[in-house]
């Protein structure tokens, strides 16, 4: 019935939603991310992202979802390893060894892959 529909949507995308908010924004990571040490921060500033930035990532999960898994997918094609969902809130995933002091930010940008960005 009703109960069971909400408890579900609780379990299933608002809870995991809420957590990774939380540890994104203590951590700027997720466990996976922090086991190989990458971290999620602001798309031009490198520092952490913020309550907003991460939850409209997390909202980005769904976004990318919709059309077949492309949002996923375009990880894989974009220079600086940025899915949907990144675009969505404003993210990067980078090592966390690579990310640069707040004021050495500049146009060359780290990226989330051990090998050089390709133009396609």
């Amino acid at each position: 019935g009703t109960p069971y529909l909400l408890f579900y949507t609780f379990c299933m995308f608002v809870l995991p939603g809420i957590v990774s908010v939380i540890l994104w924004s203590l951590f700027q990571s997720t466990p996976g991310k922090m086991a190989v040490g990458l971290v999620v921060v602001d798309a031009k500033t490198y520092q952490p992202a913020g309550v907003l930035k991460y939850s409209l990532r997390y909202i980005g999960y769904y976004v990318a979802m919709l059309p077949v898994f492309l949002g996923f997918i375009w990880v894989g094609i974009d220079k600086r390893k940025r899915g949907l969902h990144d675009y969505v809130g404003g993210t990067v995933v980078v090592f966390k060894s690579s990310r640069p002091a707040a004021s050495k930010v500049v146009e060359a940008v780290p990226t989330a892959s051990p090998y050089p960005p390709q133009d396609f």
